[in-house]
């Protein structure tokens, strides 16, 4: 499997950040883009034939947009946002959404491989982004869904650490809701359900008082 000379990583927040962390210990040789004035100066630096992996969640028509981009530069582009937020990227255990011509998968490997633990492919391009946005839907429902829980049980003078106490261990506590509740400093009192922390990195959700 052929591997990368180097790989530029545009954009280094909490994500940026440790998957060029991650991508440097793998071996590649890294360089960083923070704060430039877009994928159009990016483009400007690549050669015909470099390859665009565009892990970010930006939205159908923006991928599209971003697709467009590479193919007038003739740059093969990957779509391939993630699932994980600030654990998972810190460990190299992201599940990777990607799409495009299959014939680039064996470029991508080495550079999945560093990041992540789990690559699903797709095809054509953009369609991993619209299942990263059911992905987005449905953790936004498990969310509100343990607010409401919890606020519902706060209200009918129930503990919620004995609601938990209940389904752990069971198939209904996903594995988010299962860190919220379980893996946490304090397993028998879990501070940011204590403090109405529901953020799971992307979103951010705080149900003081609901009428029953």
């Amino acid at each position: 499997m052929e591997q990368p000379d180097n790989v530029a990583v545009l954009g280094i927040g909490i994500m940026g950040a440790a998957m060029a962390r991650n991508l440097k210990a793998a071996g590649f040789e890294v360089r960083v883009w923070n704060r430039s004035p877009g994928p159009a100066a990016a483009l400007a630096a690549m050669k015909p034939g470099s390859l665009w992996i565009q892990m970010a969640t930006v939205g159908i028509s923006a991928t599209e947009h971003l697709h467009a981009m590479a193919q007038r530069a003739g740059v093969d582009f990957v779509d391939a946002p993630v699932i994980g937020t600030r654990q998972p990227v810190e460990e190299g255990t992201l599940t990777i959404l990607a799409s495009g011509p299959e014939v680039l998968s064996a470029r991508c490997a080495p550079i999945f491989d560093a990041v992540g633990e789990r690559t699903i492919w797709l095809q054509p391009v953009g369609q991993s982004s619209r299942l990263k946005l059911v992905a987005n839907q449905w953790s936004t429902g498990m969310i509100c869904l343990l607010a409401e829980t919890v606020t519902l049980a706060r209200q009918l003078a129930v503990d919620p650490m004995d609601f938990f106490n209940l389904v752990n261990g069971l198939l209904i506590l996903s594995v988010w809701s299962n860190w919220k509740i379980v893996q946490q400093p304090k397993p028998n009192k879990p501070e940011l359900i204590e403090r109405h922390d529901y953020d799971t990195g992307s979103h951010r959700y705080r149900i003081d008082s609901a009428k029953i």
